[in-house]
């Protein structure tokens, strides 16, 4: 059981309960207490009014990052900016070298700035300028001959021209170089005044090819016509230009035929120099078991020719009209 003390005024009241639901109740003398049963919690009373806002918490941790958003339309391209100033022309012109085998090629600015290309001659070349033009040239010998040549057009021993036998099946190689180029158009045999060419024969010009030591074709005329007496040649189907280089000369015949034109071996050879008693020394190649054939190989091997050295022997060979 709920027991309430009210105390209006005075001193103040003090109550006690004991197991049995006893009130002793011990007042002042002057206070009145009145004492009542507590009833029945009533209902719930409407709610007051708001309070005051209180004030403003602590901020909050910041919160996670959003994510990007899309990429927004390309925006008009913008006007064209002003042209920017002309840049400097520029001019060539060539100009002398400060060595003798130098000459410049030099270019030059509209601001006055001036730069030069030097060209330089190498080993076995010359170089000169003429106004704007620049040329360089091969100090080697430039040989142009013309005529007949290799042998010689007479039957004088005194300018080296001589006649000798020949042998059948006989392979005659005489060695010549060239220094610069040597153009020929025709190639000629020639007997002895009164000797008739009794036996086919031909001829041809080989050069020599280093990297395979080895001699290859470059023209061959023949077989010349049989019945003539002394000189004959046979025009080239157009003009042969012979490059530097070193050759042979070969002539090969069906039979043997009586006093050949040739030369002295040692005045066709100033390749290789030979100094005997005569000075008549020097040398051509040979092969005396080769089989006569009118079509010339394209190639021959250096070591299926043998050397033929002997003092004033004379080499059967054609002639060249050169042009």
């Amino acid at each position: 059981m709920a027991i309430t003390v009210t105390v209006n005024s005075g001193s103040p009241v003090t109550t006690s309960v004991d197991s049995v639901s006893t009130i002793s109740v011990t007042p002042p003398t002057t206070t009145t207490v009145s004492v009542s049963v507590v009833g029945a919690t009533g209902p719930t009373g409407a709610t007051g009014a708001t309070g005051a806002q209180g004030p403003q918490g602590d901020t909050g941790p910041q919160g996670a990052t959003g994510s990007t958003g899309a990429t927004g339309s390309t925006g008009a391209t913008g006007s064209t900016g002003a042209a920017g100033a002309d840049g400097p022309t520029y001019s060539v012109s060539c100009v002398d070298g400060d060595n003798s085998d130098e000459e410049k090629i030099r270019l030059t600015a509209s601001t006055g700035g001036t730069d030069d290309v030097v060209l330089e001659a190498g080993t076995g070349l010359t170089i000169a300028r003429s106004s704007d033009k620049i040329t360089f040239t091969n100090d080697r010998y430039d040989i142009r001959l013309k005529g007949d040549h290799f042998p010689c057009s007479n039957d004088s021993a005194a300018s080296s021209f001589g006649h000798v036998d020949i042998s059948a099946n006989y392979w005659y190689g005489g060695i010549f170089r060239v220094e610069g180029q040597m153009s020929i158009s025709h190639i000629g045999i020639q007997t002895k005044n009164g000797t008739n060419t009794d036996h086919d024969i031909v001829c041809g010009i080989y050069k020599y090819v280093y990297s395979s030591d080895s001699w290859t074709k470059v023209v061959q005329v023949g077989p010349f016509t049989t019945g003539v007496d002394e000189r004959q040649a046979i025009a080239l189907s157009s003009t042969e230009t012979l490059a530097q280089g070193l050759y042979m000369s070969v002539l090969l015949a069906d039979g043997a035929q009586q006093d050949m034109g040739g030369n002295y071996v040692a005045d066709t050879q100033a390749l290789v120099p030979m100094a005997t008693a005569n000075a008549r020394g020097g040398f051509y190649l040979f092969d005396n078991s080769y089989t006569y054939t009118a079509t010339l190989p394209s190639t021959v091997a250096s070591g299926a020719l043998s050397v033929w050295e002997y003092n004033g022997h004379k080499l059967p060979s054609a002639f060249f009209v050169l042009g």
